[in-house]
Formats: structure tokens, C-alpha cells, sequence
């Protein structure tokens, strides 16, 4: 037996014997997050568990779509310690937003992701960086557990595929991960339902800020480097919300030539947000962890604060010293 095995075989087990379960991913969550947040809670009331499922805030666009309202909760239970506590896809404590001051008093911690700078938070640790996505890693729990075919629990699986591997266009679209994904497609989900959930939902405020992002795009070492930022005011001028800029760095990342982009965006002032995206087998998560952040290899973010000229200069000298250039 794998060390996989023995851990899902783990997992599966106290999900079988434990009866009450606080679920919940990372704060300013994706569609991997969502999806599994979705998928193991409709599998685990499937099984008549009771299921408290966290999210930070309401859900925003695109995943309104998702139907998810009636079970989501914003808040916290009274009493903590009669819950397992489930954290999906979050790399450390600090992910975990205002629920991390409270770890302690969960009767256990499960604790599954796929980034490899994850701290190992958990009682229970599950990290798989040769997974595509948490998704990939929850089907076989929920294969594990037994539940019947729900069209709805499978279809978020399929979502948090379909998304964090850019509809299988990023280097995370492995063997398995299409594996998984024919099989869902074979117990009925249909990928143009789950689709459709979510496509049409980008708001006009969010397409003025993508006009004010391509009228800002810097370029580094040729042509290979590529860095945006949004400032406050751009925000604001545009009466935009953070969320609007959330997947941007993906369109950018299409750019001829780029092979690293960095997206930046002021959080508040003087404090800026990076996500980090590589095309050229450069492992960004090294430069997002010497600054406390983390993520994957090609994909990964940090916070900063300070003068931005500053902060700018220094990141983009880390990208290019990693890359064995100085600055062009």
C-alpha cells in the first residue's frame, strides 16, 4: 500500500467515524477551493453527517452560479471542539483567516492540499504536489466513503479540475488528473453543465479594470518577464472590488514572449498582493516563500508592504537572478 493509500485510507476512516465536521478553504478562494469545499460537504451530508461548511464572505462571480448559498455559512459554530475541522487547499494557518485563532479548539485537523510549502498544520495531513488540484484528491475520499452517484457532488469535482488546470491547458493537466475527470464525465456529470454555471459572469467593472491593466503592462529581460499592477485608485476609478482582478494574471499569462508574469495589486495602502505565474519551469513558489507567501512551482503569491518602486525593483531582481539574468 502507497503512502496515498494510507492516507486516504486514514481520512476516509474518521470521516466514517466522526459524525460532526467544520469545513472550509482558504480565504479569497478559487474554483478548486469552492468546488471542493461544495463537493465533500454534498458527500458527507449524502452520508447524513452533520456539516457546518465556512466560507469568508458571500460568494462572488463567477461561483454565485454555482448554487451554493443554501448550505454555505459565514459563520462561526458556538461550540468547536464537537467539530472535525477539514481545511482544503490552504498552504499554512495563515490562510485560514480569522478561523486560524481557533485550530485549537477543534477535536482534530484535517489538513488537505497540493502545494508543496504547506506547514503540515494538521493532526491529519494530507499534501499531494503531484495533484492537479484538491479535487483530483477528494475523489478518491468520496470513492472512499462509498456515496452514491450525486450529480451536483461529482460536478464540483469536475470544476475544481476543470479550473485550476485551466480547462486542462496548464502544465498541472497530468495523466491522472484526465483520468479523473473521463471518469466523472462517464458517471454522468456533463462538462458543459458545470460550464455554463459559471461563464457569463464577468462584470462590466471588471473589464474597465483589464482596460487599465493592459494600458499599465511593464516588460522585463526581453520580453519574458511581464508585470501589472493595480493601484487603489485604478479600483476605485473604476468602481471595481479586489475580486474583479482575481483571475487576470491567467489572461495575461497568454501573452507572445511571457514567460513569468507577475500581478500586483494594492490591498490597502502601501501593501501590495503578488500572484506569480511561470511558463518557463521556473519554480516561483521560492520567490513567494522567501517573502512568507508560498504556492506551486508555476503558480504561487506573497504580500509585501513598503514604497512600491521599491518593491518592484526588488521582486523583479529576485525573478531575474532566479532565471540567471540581471535586470534588462
Amino acid at each position: 500500500m502507497t503512502e496515498e493509500n494510507k492516507k486516504v485510507d486514514e481520512i476516509v476512516e474518521i470521516l466514517k467515524n466522526q459524525n460532526m465536521f467544520f469545513i472550509l478553504s482558504h480565504v479569497d478562494p478559487d474554483g478548486d477551493a469552492i468546488g471542493s469545499l461544495l463537493a465533500l460537504s454534498l458527500g458527507l451530508l449524502r452520508i447524513g453527517k452533520h456539516v457546518w461548511p465556512f466560507i469568508h464572505k458571500p460568494l462572488r462571480l463567477p461561483y454565485v452560479g454555482l448554487d451554493a448559498d443554501k448550505i454555505l455559512r459565514l459563520e462561526l459554530p458556538k461550540v468547536l471542539d464537537e467539530y472535525v475541522c477539514v481545511a482544503l487547499d490552504c498552504t499554512s494557518e495563515n490562510r485560514l483567516g480569522e478561523v486560524s485563532k481557533h485550530l485549537h479548539s477543534f477535536k482534530k485537523v484535517i489538513n488537505i492540499d497540493h502545494h508543496k510549502t504547506n506547514t503540515l498544520f494538521g493532526h491529519v495531513n494530507w499534501v499531494d504536489p503531484e495533484a492537479s488540484c484538491v479535487g483530483e484528491m477528494l475523489f478518491w475520499i468520496l470513492k472512499g466513503l462509498g456515496i452514491p452517484f450525486d450529480k451536483d457532488m461529482w460536478g464540483n469535482i469536475y470544476y475544481a479540475i476543470q479550473t485550476d488546470t485551466g480547462g486542462f491547458r496548464f502544465d498541472n493537466t497530468s495523466k491522472r488528473a484526465l483520468a479523473i475527470a473521463h471518469c466523472l464525465v462517464e458517471e454522468g456529470v456533463v462538462p458543459w453543465e458545470v460550464f455554463s454555471k459559471t461563464s457569463n459572469a464577468r462584470k462590466v467593472e471588471a473589464f474597465k479594470l483589464l482596460c487599465e491593466g493592459i494600458k499599465q503592462l511593464e516588460f522585463y529581460n526581453g520580453g519574458s518577464v511581464c508585470l501589472v499592477v493595480f493601484f487603489k485608485e485604478d479600483f476605485e476609478g473604476c468602481h471595481a472590488e479586489l475580486e474583479d482582478s482575481e483571475d487576470m494574471i491567467e489572461l495575461f499569462r497568454e501573452l507572445h514572449g511571457v514567460q513569468v508574469m507577475v500581478l500586483a495589486r494594492e490591498i490597502r495602502a502601501g501593501r501590495f498582493k503578488f500572484s506569480l505565474r511561470s511558463k518557463a519551469g521556473l519554480d516561483v513558489s521560492q520567490i513567494a516563500l522567501r517573502y512568507g507567501g508560498g504556492g506551486h512551482r508555476s503558480a504561487a503569491g506573497f504580500e509585501l508592504a513598503g514604497d512600491w518602486e521599491e518593491i518592484k525593483t526588488e521582486v523583479i531582481q529576485g525573478l531575474l537572478a532566479q532565471m540567471g539574468d540581471g535586470v534588462h
